[in-house]
């Protein structure tokens, strides 16, 4: 959602930014080749393949598992269910709704992309863009919207739906647009008018029939979740709103709040001391401690919001059962901190949002942190695994590395191997990752530019996206099926310092050797009158607060509870991360992740990394970058014949300009086309005894259709190739598709 509003609050502003010529050597970039972004099937990029075959909902409908953890179909029972998600956001900078012939292109190519989900955000404001009344949706708009729902299931994609994803809501009469701050998400926690609100706008329009499947999206089995509302978590809130804005919205109940629990202003003194000159409890008058405070007051309010969002998210999840839905209901999908956490306790299933980084502003003078996520150890893949409670599947609606960060190569590498590693429920990258209807008049020029937040023509993300569907859809990385490292918090641990924090380092780092929990944990009936957490079972292995290790120590215990095996090749202190399964590698000094696993390989980071398994090899040779080899006929590696190569290194828009250290400081945004970074990979594979045949390679566009062959050098038993991406005589590609020719064939000339 935050790269939403930045687009959308920007689209105007970014497309008067004039051009400035590219801070780097003229001979490191080069055009990407114009050709069409539309998968042609058949084709090696055809990945429908790796999809459930029938429409959407042909299982059953999706639930959570008895037991909790995991999602499944209810005619498939104990079977756990994996999504992988694109995003459905039709904001006007990405485009808008479009026309019904162009939305059923989409769903063509989302399926050949290898996508099982959208994730339906902002629909409420496209709809509502203009309208006068509440809940007075455009109805050409609304049509389009209810088509493509049924489009996306008849194709098998299955709908994870915000409820409301604007602040503004269906509300009307909201100018000059949608993204205008004219309500706030912090209102439904306080305000009765708010919550009637929400509940009319999921009464007319998720509770809608929808005349192309003859149902209501929440009666319908092709429905896989649902999000209360996007990003409405008050700690997130809290940082999102003025400051002013926020005061006056909560300051009133917390107040009345205070009253309630202490009775008098004398017994509000003997807990917090001396009140500050104008504050008053009887008049009503106390002020919201700050954001970082820890005292008496914020630990007040910590509790305070802390009932808010639990009383809330059981109001709203109550009149969903009341309409009839029985599926996955999950809300409050930022801040992975413990206060955070103490809200989400109670939920069946979870919903989070993270970032490996994020920018400031599309304007000159926007900041986004040009650093490696495996600098940081994959910081943002440990937030979102330690988000998930005990007995809670995650689904991830929101997740990104994003442009201009020159590092995103890894991101492929990264979020989907450990995601499968997890075995998280549902993986959704953020922006549109398919580039369909370009060629329409009218389009926005932020379509044919590369912007934050934004996979469509962006060649590394769109390369990060095949990899995903391999490594987390196909199931390439398994599954660590053992039983998780948990690790427990008690409810005041969640009001004091450590409110706006998650697990610490060097515990979190766990999270990269295999599956990790964390439970709220009440002896008996909590303060509000709660059961102890129905989902989470026996003892955590580590309590914050009551327990401390570090390094090789945590480890060590780790191993002795049986949490790890003894011989895990890992030492939290070196950064070397191997995980249980020992498929994927991350050192972090080196700043180098590699992926082995039965059907792929893989290498992300700095040039010079390397990887070698069931007979290839792959080195980044010259630049860092991001290369994996894949096996396109279901067999293992090392019998396979027909092979996808994605080599990624860095991309940018012509007269994209930066300062600052690496990129974190924009000056100019630039303009078509895309420019994309020279690098070399080699690659090489081990020769197949006595078949007689060989192997040929061929560029590929990003369609999939071969472009130019690329030349094979037989060397002792194997077969290489060195492959610049700046000698292709039809210009620089991400993808190569290397397969297993007859001998009566290989003399034939490619």
């Amino acid at each position: 959602m935050r790269a939403v509003v930045r687009l959308a609050l920007a689209a105007a502003a970014m497309l008067a930014v004039p051009a400035v010529a590219v801070a780097a050597a003229a001979a490191e970039w080069l055009p990407m080749p114009a050709a069409s972004l539309e998968v042609v099937p058949g084709s090696p990029l055809d990945l429908s393949g790796l999809t459930r075959p029938g429409p959407a909902g042909a299982q059953g409908p999706v639930r959570v598992a008895a037991g909790g953890g995991f999602l499944e179909f209810a005619g498939e029972p104990g079977r756990p269910v994996r999504f992988n998600c694109s995003q459905a956001t039709f904001v006007p900078p990405a485009g808008g709704l479009p026309d019904k012939p162009t939305l059923a292109r989409l769903v063509r190519q989302l399926k050949l992309g290898g996508y099982d989900a959208v994730r339906i955000h902002f629909i409420d404001a496209v709809l509502m863009g203009g309208r006068r009344a509440d809940f007075d949706y455009d109805p050409v708009l609304l049509d389009r919207y209810f088509y493509f729902l049924a489009e996306a299931k008849a194709a098998g994609l299955y709908w994870i739906v915000d409820l409301q994803s604007s602040w503004n809501g269906a509300r009307g009469n909201i100018f000059p647009h949608r993204w205008v701050g004219a309500h706030s998400h912090a209102e439904a926690f306080v305000s009765a008018e708010a919550r009637a609100h929400w509940r009319g706008l999921v009464e007319t329009l998720h509770d809608r029939v929808n005349p192309y499947t003859g149902a209501t999206t929440l009666a319908d089995p092709a429905l896989a979740g649902v999000n209360l509302a996007n990003e409405n978590g008050l700690d997130f809130q809290r940082l999102v709103m003025k400051p002013e804005r926020f005061e006056a919205t909560l300051g009133p109940a917390f107040a009345r709040w205070l009253a309630g629990q202490y009775g008098s202003e004398a017994a509000l003194r003997a807990a917090w001391g001396a009140l500050p000159e104008g504050e008053s409890l009887a008049a009503g008058r106390i002020s919201l401690p700050g954001r970082r405070e820890t005292s008496a007051r914020s630990r007040d309010f910590h509790r305070f919001t802390a009932e808010l969002e639990l009383d809330l998210f059981r109001e709203q999840e109550a009149h969903l059962r009341g309409l009839g839905y029985r599926g996955p209901v999950a809300t409050y999908n930022t801040n992975t901190g413990l206060h955070s956490d103490l809200g989400r306790s109670r939920m069946a299933s979870l919903d989070l949002h993270e970032y490996h980084t994020v920018h400031s502003s599309l304007e000159p003078g926007g900041r986004m942190e040009d650093t490696s996520s495996l600098d940081t150890a994959a910081g943002y893949i440990r937030r979102l695994a330690w988000g998930q409670h005990a007995g809670a599947p995650l689904i991830v609606s929101e997740i990104g590395h994003p442009y201009w960060n020159s590092h995103r190569h890894e991101f492929g590498a990264v979020a989907g191997a450990y995601a499968a590693l997890h075995g998280w429920s549902a993986l959704c990258r953020f922006s549109e990752p398919l580039a369909v209807g370009l060629e329409t008049p009218g389009r926005s020029e932020r379509t044919r530019q590369l912007m934050p937040g934004q996979v469509a023509i962006d060649p590394v993300l769109r390369a990060s996206e095949t990899v995903i569907a391999f490594l987390y859809r196909r199931g390439d990385v398994a599954t660590d099926g053992g039983a998780p490292v948990t690790v427990g918090f008690r409810r005041e641990t969640a009001f004091g310092a450590a409110a706006q924090r998650g697990v610490p380092e060097p515990l979190s780092l766990v999270a990269l050797l295999g599956p990790v929990r964390i439970r709220l944990v009440e002896d008996g009936a909590s303060a509000s009158g709660d059961a102890p957490e129905a989902n989470a079972a026996g003892e955590p292995d580590v309590i914050l607060g009551e327990a401390e290790a570090g390094g090789r120590t945590l480890l060590e215990a780790l191993q002795t509870r049986g949490a790890l095996p003894a011989d895990v090749p890992a030492d939290l202190g070196s950064g070397r991360l191997v995980s249980r399964t020992r498929e994927i590698r991350l050192d972090r000094r080196s700043r180098i992740l590699t992926v082995v696993t039965p059907r792929s390989i893989g290498v992300a980071g700095r040039a010079g990394g390397r990887v070698e398994a069931g007979g290839a090899m792959l080195d980044l040779v010259e630049g860092d970058g991001s290369a994996f080899l894949i096996g396109l006929d279901g067999e293992d590696l090392a019998s396979a014949r027909r092979l996808l190569l994605i080599y990624a290194t860095d991309a940018i828009n012509t007269g994209a300009r930066f300062a600052g250290p690496g990129r974190s400081e924009l000056v100019a945004v630039g303009t078509a086309p895309i420019l994309v970074r020279a690098g070399v990979v080699r690659v090489a594979l081990a020769g197949r005894t006595g078949d007689g045949g060989c192997w040929r390679a061929f560029a590929l566009g990003p369609d999939g259709r071969r472009t130019a062959p690329v030349a094979l050098t037989d060397r002792q038993g194997r077969t290489e190739a060195d492959i610049d991406t700046a000698r292709l005589p039809t210009g620089p590609s991400t993808y190569f598709e290397i397969t297993r020719v007859a001998g009566a064939d290989c003399a034939a000339t490619p």
